[in-house]
């Protein structure tokens, strides 16, 4: 199976999907050149495209946020209904370690060295790192109150209030207002405002 890797992981020998089938990875080069960052609105809910013919995937820009949450000291959750826990942990393991995903995998192995890793993430800033938290829902199957419940339980189970919330994302969360609106727009809105209400309830400290 197909797998998503980001580009500067990339190894000679690996093979990469394009509009003509895999393609082996032959040589790799810095060209020295930067391009601009696109946002894209897909409607395949796959969120996958060609880019230069070769297959490709939505950013982890959402990861990169959570991880520098956590380096500034922030208790901080990623709540994802797209893609698995153990991936997200992986990516954002990877990001905090400054490692790649591929390297990350091996020093995974080890548990000790990596809490100890992990633990020193901040020491450099004088700042204690924040602590992590992801939770998986299955796609449209939870609602703005499944996921304030779960915050509040994980807030009194640990002891904790988090500071951060990441939510990847909002269009695949269910309306629990309206669970049968075929009406897009109103679906977005609704949950969008129970977002912010969500956000904005006295006991909350949330950025």
């Amino acid at each position: 199976f197909p797998v998503t890797i980001r580009i500067d992981e990339l190894a000679v020998g690996d093979f990469i999907l394009t509009e003509d089938g895999p393609e082996e990875v032959i040589k790799i080069m810095q060209t020295g050149t930067y391009e601009n960052m696109y946002d894209l609105q897909l409607t395949d809910e796959n969120r996958r495209y060609y880019t230069n013919g070769i297959l490709s995937h939505n950013s982890i820009w959402l990861a990169n946020m959570a991880a520098n949450s956590v380096k500034l000291g922030y208790n901080t959750a990623v709540i994802s209904l797209e893609m698995r826990d153990r991936k997200v942990v992986k990516r954002l393991g990877a990001n905090l370690l400054s490692v790649t995903m591929r390297d990350y995998a091996k020093i995974a192995e080890d548990q000790i060295g990596l809490k100890r890793r992990l633990s020193q993430i901040g020491y450099d800033s004088l700042q204690m790192p924040g602590q992590l938290y992801v939770k998986e829902f299955p796609t449209s199957s939870a609602g703005v109150p499944d996921i304030e419940m779960w915050l509040k339980e994980m807030e009194e189970r640990k002891g904790i209030k988090f500071k951060v919330v990441i939510l990847d994302y909002i269009n695949i969360l269910k309306n629990w207002r309206n669970p049968n609106s075929e009406n897009m727009y109103m679906k977005i809105k609704q949950i969008a405002e129970d977002m912010r209400a969500m956000a904005m309830r006295p006991y909350r400290d949330w950025e």
